[in-house]
């Protein structure tokens, strides 16, 4: 080897995971807190993290 260490997937998989199920709960709660379920149309403004 050149000195560095081999890459665990099983680690990766579970970083993976985790990030994934986050953001899958924050955002359901989201939703829920903004009404966005259903046939609604909003506009995210990424600079100033309003929705309207």
């Amino acid at each position: 080897m050149d000195g560095r260490s081999p890459h665990d997937h099983a680690d990766w998989e579970e970083v993976v995971s985790s990030a994934r199920e986050r953001a899958r709960s924050r955002q359901a709660l989201t939703v829920e807190r903004n009404g966005l379920s259903g046939d609604v149309r909003y506009h995210w403004s990424l600079d100033d993290a309003r929705m309207t």
